[in-house]
C-alpha cells in the first residue's frame, strides 16, 4: 500500500511538468482511498483533504527536518520557528527528535492546518505550539486581517536558534519579505541560523521560463510570478536582485 501511495504521488507530481493538473476532487478521492486502506490516519498523518501539495508528505518532512539538524544544527533541547508550517510537514517528524526541553513554534496563515495541528500533535507534544496569524494572501487567505508588510511576529526578540521558511518567500512580494526577513532577524538568536527558500531566476532561467522549468513564470518588473491577478500564487526573484540578497 505504501508503494501505491508512492506511485500516486509520483504521478501526480508529473502534472507539472506537463502543465497537465488532474482535477482536485479526483485526486482527494484517489488518495483519501490510500489513506483509509493504509491506516495512514493511525500513522499520526493529517487527512489528504489538508495536504494540497504532494510535497505534505512524510518523506518530504524528514529531509527537511535532517537539514534542519545538519545544516543549522538543530539539537534536541533547541528552539526553532516554522513559518509556514502548513499541516505539521516538519512538526511530525520532529516530534521523535525535540526533546522535551526544546521548543518548537509553529506559524500558519491557513487557519484549517492549525486548527489539526493544535489537535493533533499540540495535545500530545505540549512543547509543540502553533498560532494562527490572520495574514492576507490572495491565492492563500483571501479574507486575511493583516497585511503581510506590517505584520510583527508574536514571539519575544532572540528567542530562536533556528527559523525555517520553506516555499513561503515564493509566495510573498517584495515588500512582504522584506518585512519578514526583519523579523526573522528579531526573533532569532545572535547565534542563530535561518533556512529559506526562493523562487531565484538566472538570465538562462529567466530566458527559457515554462520552457525548461516546471514553472511558468511572466516578468512583472520588479519579481516574476504564475499569475498577475494573483500574484502570490507563485513569486520569483532575479537572481542577486531578491530581498534580502547580500
Amino acid at each position: 500500500m505504501n508503494i501505491l501511495y508512492l506511485f500516486l504521488s509520483k504521478l501526480t507530481r508529473l502534472r507539472s511538468f506537463f502543465h497537465i493538473t488532474p482535477p482536485k476532487t479526483l485526486r482527494s478521492k484517489m488518495f483519501a482511498a490510500v489513506d483509509l486502506f493504509s491506516n495512514s490516519r493511525n500513522q499520526f498523518l493529517p487527512p489528504f483533504e489538508l495536504r494540497p501539495q504532494l510535497g505534505q508528505d512524510e518523506c518530504n518532512g524528514e529531509l527537511f527536518a535532517q537539514s534542519l539538524r545538519v545544516l543549522c544544527g538543530l539539537k534536541p533541547d533547541g528552539s526553532i520557528l516554522d513559518v509556514g508550517c502548513g499541516c505539521g510537514r516538519v512538526a511530525l517528524p520532529l516530534t521523535r527528535y525535540m526533546g522535551q526541553r526544546g521548543r518548537y513554534e509553529g506559524l500558519e496563515i491557513v487557519p484549517e492546518f492549525v486548527n489539526w495541528c493544535q489537535q493533533h500533535i499540540s495535545s500530545r507534544y505540549p512543547n509543540f505550539h502553533f498560532v494562527h496569524a490572520d495574514i492576507f494572501s490572495g491565492a492563500y487567505n483571501p479574507k486575511g486581517t493583516f497585511k503581510a508588510a506590517e505584520y510583527k511576529f508574536p514571539y519575544e526578540d532572540e528567542s530562536f536558534d533556528v527559523v525555517f521558511l520553506s516555499s513561503v518567500f515564493t509566495h510573498m512580494l517584495p515588500k512582504d519579505v522584506k518585512n519578514y526577513l526583519s523579523q526573522v532577524t528579531r526573533v532569532m538568536k545572535k547565534n542563530g541560523r535561518c533556512w529559506v527558500s526562493y523562487f531565484l531566476l538566472d538570465a538562462e532561467g529567466t530566458r527559457r521560463a515554462g520552457y525548461l522549468t516546471t514553472v511558468r513564470f511572466m516578468d512583472a518588473g520588479e519579481y516574476y510570478t504564475t499569475d498577475k491577478d494573483v500574484p502570490e500564487k507563485a513569486v520569483g526573484y532575479k537572481e542577486n536582485t531578491y530581498p534580502g540578497a547580500l
